[in-house]
This record gives C-alpha cells, sequence and structure tokens, in this order.
C-alpha cells in the first residue's frame, strides 16, 4: 500500500504529492522477520520527523521568472488575444529532472504545448525527505498574458 502527501504551497501556487512508500510501517508487520519487527518498533518513535522533513524542489528558485524566459508564446495566441492560465502536472525525479508531463487545463491556442515545452527544459534541485532525494508530483501554473510581452 502506498501512502502519499499532499501540500500547497500558495507562494508559488503549486501542489506537491511525495511518490512512493513514506513510512517503512506501509509494509503489513505480520510479514516481517523478528529482527526486522525490532527495527520497525524502533523507527516508529522517528516517523513524525520522516513525515514533515520535505524540501521542496523550488525552494531558492523564482519559478515564474524562470518559466518568463522559458516560454514562447505562440503566435496564433498572441494574433487572437488568448490570455490565461495553462496548468501542467508533471513528476520531479530523485536527479531534479522533469518527466511525466501532462495537461491539466489549456487554454488553446498552441498555449499547452509552449507551457509543455517551457517545463520540459526546468531543471529543479531534487526534492529531499529525511536526507534522501525522492521523486514528487508538481502541478505548475503557466500564465499567459499580452501585457508582459
Amino acid at each position: 500500500m502506498k501512502k502519499t502527501a499532499f501540500i500547497l504551497s500558495a507562494a508559488f501556487g503549486i501542489s506537491l504529492m511525495l511518490a512512493g512508500p513514506v513510512l517503512a510501517s506501509d509494509n503489513s508487520e505480520n510479514d516481517l522477520n523478528p529482527k526486522a519487527k525490532r527495527e520497525l518498533k524502533g523507527m516508529a518513535n522517528d516517523s513524525a520527523e520522516f513525515k514533515s522533513s520535505v524540501t521542496l524542489p523550488t525552494d531558492g528558485m523564482d519559478l515564474n521568472r524562470e518559466l518568463a524566459r522559458l516560454i514562447h508564446y505562440p503566435e496564433k495566441a498572441i494574433s487572437e488575444g488568448v490570455e490565461g492560465q495553462v496548468k501542467v502536472l508533471c513528476t520531479i525525479d530523485a536527479e531534479g529532472n522533469v518527466t511525466d508531463v501532462k495537461i491539466l487545463k489549456d487554454i488553446g491556442c498552441d498555449c499547452a504545448l509552449a507551457a509543455v515545452a517551457a517545463v520540459r527544459n526546468l531543471k529543479f534541485r531534487p526534492a529531499t525527505q529525511n536526507g534522501f532525494a525522492r521523486p514528487i508530483t508538481l502541478t505548475i501554473p503557466v500564465n499567459f498574458s499580452l501585457e508582459k510581452m
């Protein structure tokens, strides 16, 4: 059974979900040998720290500035005056690379393609939990505004 945690960061408007098992206690104790059971009982005291020590891959990164630098506003969207927000769901692997990019919300006129291309070119610092790199899933809003052009 996999456990996941969901955190909403208002500063960046990013959703975060840890991928994979969070605690060793996800496994049934009946399947463990006596030594593993003792280790599991010792780990139970550390589980609160393990759950709460997640470092986001965007700490210190100006995500909006990076996206603005990487985005190429589609000519079709400019000519039709399309503005809005495309929401992109992606996984950041344990090395900080963007993988599994999906569109959650599109505004049309090839803006989703431009958003995916920009997000794929982002490089993150790996998220860490309890000192170990962890893959995570982020929802990244990509804003398209003709005023800022």
